[in-house]
C-alpha cells in the first residue's frame, strides 16, 4: 500500500495500481480520472501484451483502479462523445456478452505522457489553463532542475562538452504516478469533516 503523506494513512491509501481504497468524500480534480484510466490501460498492456494496445472492459479497469464500474462507464461514455482527441477506441464485446471493450488510441497514449510529465513537474492537469496551478511537487522538481543545470555546467567547464538535460523515461513516469496522485484527489467539505482532517487543495 502507498499511503497519502498529507492524510492519515488509515483514512485514504492507494495500492500499487493507484487504486483509491476509500472513495467516500473524495473526488478527482480536472483530468485526473481520465489520466488514471489511460494509465491503467497502459499498465495492463505492459503486463499482458508487452505494451501492445489491447481492449479491456470497464469492469477490468474499475478493478485495477479500485473504482465503481459505473463511474468508469460514465466517464468512458463522456469521452466517446468528444469529436476530437479520441482517447479510446470502442469495440463490441465478444463471446456473446453484452457491452463494450475499450482500447487506448495513439492520441490517448500521447495525452497520458503529457499528464504524467505534468505530474512529475508539479503542475495541474488542465492543459488549457494559461497559468498552471502547482502542487508541492513543483518546488522539488524546480530544485532538481536547478541541480541538473549546475551539474551540466560543471561538466561543460571540465570537458568542454555540454551534456543533455535529464530526461524521464516512460517507465519512471508510470512508476511515479501513484506517488503524485495525492495532489490530484480532492476532499469534499463533508468528507473532510467525516475524516476529521483538514481539506487540502492544489495551490
Amino acid at each position: 500500500m502507498l499511503s497519502l503523506a498529507i492524510y492519515d494513512s488509515n483514512v485514504i491509501s492507494f495500492d500499487i495500481y493507484g487504486g483509491l481504497q476509500m472513495a467516500t468524500g473524495v473526488y478527482h480534480k480536472i483530468n485526473a480520472l481520465k489520466m488514471r484510466i489511460l494509465w491503467a490501460h497502459t499498465m495492463l498492456n505492459i503486463q499482458k501484451n508487452n505494451g501492445k494496445p489491447q481492449p479491456y472492459t470497464n469492469q477490468k479497469i474499475a478493478v485495477v483502479l479500485g473504482e465503481p464500474r459505473q463511474k468508469i462507464s460514465d466517464a468512458m461514455c463522456c469521452y466517446q462523445k468528444q469529436k476530437k482527441n479520441k482517447y479510446f477506441r470502442r469495440l463490441k464485446m465478444t463471446g456473446g456478452y453484452n457491452g463494450y471493450r475499450y482500447q487506448i488510441t495513439k492520441s490517448g497514449d500521447r495525452y497520458l505522457w503529457k499528464y504524467l510529465m505534468r505530474m512529475q513537474l508539479g503542475l495541474d492537469l488542465s492543459l488549457g489553463r494559461q497559468v498552471p496551478r502547482t502542487t508541492p511537487q513543483y518546488a522539488i522538481a524546480r530544485a532538481e532542475q536547478q541541480a541538473d543545470w549546475e551539474q551540466r555546467h560543471r561538466i561543460l567547464e571540465e570537458t568542454g562538452v555540454f551534456p543533455e538535460k535529464k530526461k524521464y523515461t516512460k517507465q519512471e513516469l508510470l512508476a511515479n504516478m501513484p506517488k503524485f496522485l495525492q495532489y490530484y484527489i480532492g476532499i469534499t467539505k463533508h468528507g473532510a469533516l467525516d475524516m476529521g482532517i483538514e481539506k487540502i487543495e492544489i495551490t
